[in-house]
């Protein structure tokens, strides 16, 4: 939709001044065209077509530099004023084009060449002369200097980690302390991006990931104007300095109630999503509990998160009913198994315990707003995630007992203590219970301890010592492989360290990530896909996990706003130009 309550999770983690009176001056001199917003092209409209949403707090300086990423909630934003090599199209649903025109994967999968148009252009407006200014045509060095900048680890962006495990060199400035990071290491030869001509882009990967056109579709993949960061600094991205190459333009930054954008129209018509008419994004800050559902009462939203402590009013209203939709979420819940020590290091005991929870009931018993009940990984919504129904085993308290039996502790005769951390006191009693329930375990054998969530890439944070833990994961990019790569036995061992996730030892398991690392046919991978999941859960499955559910979110929508609220900031970013306002409806109900 368009904006999300962030949710934190265990695997990866989120993270000079001079006078603007110079880029102004350079802004003069490079001056090729400007406008001044009106209305959609062809449109009757007497004011421009307006989209009012909200963000949980006002941006800061920052928010919308594309290496930095403070926060997830404002990634929609950096959607809509910058353009990635690839985009995940929420009509299409699928991965298409967008600076890049088409590309090239070498044999071995390591090296990828895009070719870039050359029609996009960095736009700047001008609030002196409220104009939108073109300042130059974006070329294939502003993906180096954008990417390689997204590697350097005095930007502590957590979705960094994502391009430094990927691209050669990027993990080695990323894991440069800070302390010792230099503009010569994040900016010269050390990470394999370069740019052999203005419409030509190489980027070069330490191992296959058949899964890479899903990245490019990230923020931390997209170009930076070298020129303009390097004079202004972290100040670059100011209302008065920023610019930016996509659908929609910053016209205002307010800090105390809101920020404007409006239709970027010098950029290619083919480069807006189809069926939008959005001119102007009225992008408000919500200040207090309650205001968001008031304001969107009051039609001063057309769109509005909804708390799930206000479900049941609306559900109950006649009007706001018929405007509640459910979307299901990017994120997954899970317990996760220790495979370090007794019981969880014994795979029998993993799959009875991930067999006695009925996770239909669970959801309704936990979780009141509602969820997706899922005995694997990938969430049905994203791609390659419907998996057919034997791929897992889900609620089987008969195959439960039969595994815990061959794991040497019938009826939980002599099992050891077993230590569950949790952020949801409900949860982990529903499974001690279950366990009581079909396993016929002693109450007793359950320690359940809190956990606070906590920023996990924090390099001071240390989880808890735990048998067994609840924790969630967010896809963070449109590819079953977001929710699959965290159980390769390589990354496990790379994440131990600052993070609840085992080390899980290689198997054949781990085979078929290599070959579905390697395999670009779709229908092949989804193959690989499925065995990777029935390998994991199936009835000969590893468990490293027990999935729970997919969280559903709440939405309210207006009548006079329509677009693919179901797919779009699901999967991939939120896309304005997606959108459609019927102004006439809108304004009769004014």
């Amino acid at each position: 939709m368009f904006s999300r309550t962030t949710y934190s999770h265990k695997k990866m983690r989120f993270r000079f001044l001079i006078s603007t009176i110079g880029f102004f001056l350079a802004l003069l001199f490079s001056l090729s065209s400007s406008y001044t917003i009106v209305h959609s092209k062809g449109s009757q409209q007497t004011r421009p077509v307006s989209l009012e949403i909200s963000v949980p707090e006002p941006p800061r300086i920052g928010n919308f530099d594309t290496t930095i990423g403070y926060d997830a909630a404002y990634f929609p934003i950096i959607e809509n004023l910058f353009l990635g090599l690839t985009d995940y199209d929420p009509h299409q649903q699928a991965i298409v084009p967008e600076i890049s025109t088409h590309w090239e994967v070498s044999e071995d999968n390591l090296t990828w060449i895009f070719h870039l148009r050359d029609d996009v252009n960095w736009v700047h407006y001008a609030t002196e002369t409220e104009t939108v200014n073109v300042v130059r045509p974006v070329k294939a060095s502003d993906f180096v200097f954008g990417i390689k900048g997204a590697c350097d680890s005095r930007r502590n962006n957590s979705y960094s980690q994502i391009i430094a495990e990927t691209i050669v060199g990027c993990d080695l400035v990323y894991n440069t302390p800070a302390s010792e990071t230099t503009d010569d290491l994040v900016y010269g030869e050390s990470i394999a991006v370069s740019a052999p001509d203005s419409v030509t882009l190489v980027i070069t990967l330490q191992k296959p990931a058949s899964h890479f056109l899903a990245l490019t579709t990230l923020p931390i993949m997209r170009a930076q104007p070298q020129e303009v960061v390097e004079q202004y600094g972290s100040d670059w991205t100011a209302n008065a300095t920023l610019v930016s190459n996509g659908p929609y333009v910053q016209k205002l930054f307010d800090p105390d109630t809101e920020s404007q954008f409006i239709r970027n129209e010098f950029l290619p018509s083919d480069l807006f999503k189809s069926d939008g008419n959005i001119d102007v994004v009225y992008l408000k800050y919500m200040t207090g509990i309650g205001i968001e559902l008031l304001m969107y009462q009051q039609n001063e939203l057309d769109s509005a998160r909804v708390s799930p402590l206000d479900i049941e009013f609306i559900r109950s209203d006649e009007q706001l009913s018929k405007e509640l939709i459910e979307i299901n979420d990017n994120r997954i819940l899970y317990f996760g198994f220790n495979y370090d020590r007794a019981p969880f290091d014994n795979i029998h005991v993993r799959r009875a315990f991930s067999a006695i929870i009925d996770r239909q009931l669970f959801v309704e018993n936990t979780w009141f707003q509602g969820g997706i009940p899922i005995a694997h990984l990938t969430p049905p919504d994203f791609p390659n995630g419907e998996l057919p129904n034997e791929s897992s085993i889900g609620f089987d308290p008969v195959y439960a007992r039969t595994q815990l039996s061959l794991a040497g502790y019938p009826e939980c005769q002599n099992i050891p203590t077993i230590e569950i951390i949790t952020q949801n006191m409900a949860m982990a009693e529903f499974w001690r219970d279950s366990a009581v329930q079909y396993l016929k375990c002693d109450p007793s054998v359950f320690v359940i301890g809190l956990d606070e969530p906590t920023p996990s890439m924090d390099p001071d944070y240390t989880p808890p010592t735990a048998d067994t833990w609840l924790t969630g994961f967010i896809g963070a990019y449109p590819d079953a492989m977001a929710f699959l790569h965290i159980f390769h036995c390589e990354t496990t061992t790379q994440y131990r360290e600052v993070s609840y996730l085992f080390q899980r030892p290689c198997t054949a398991v781990d085979t078929l990530f290599d070959s579905l690392l390697m395999e670009n046919d779709p229908e092949k991978r989804q193959t690989l896909i499925f065995a990777i999941e029935e390998a994991l859960f199936g009835e000969e499955g590893e468990f490293p996990v027990a999935p729970l559910f997919v969280p559903i979110d709440y939405f309210l929508v207006k009548p006079w706003l329509t677009g693919p609220f179901q797919i779009d900031g699901v999967l991939g970013m939120t896309h304005w130009d997606a959108y459609h306002v019927d102004m006439e409806l809108k304004d009769s109900s004014s």
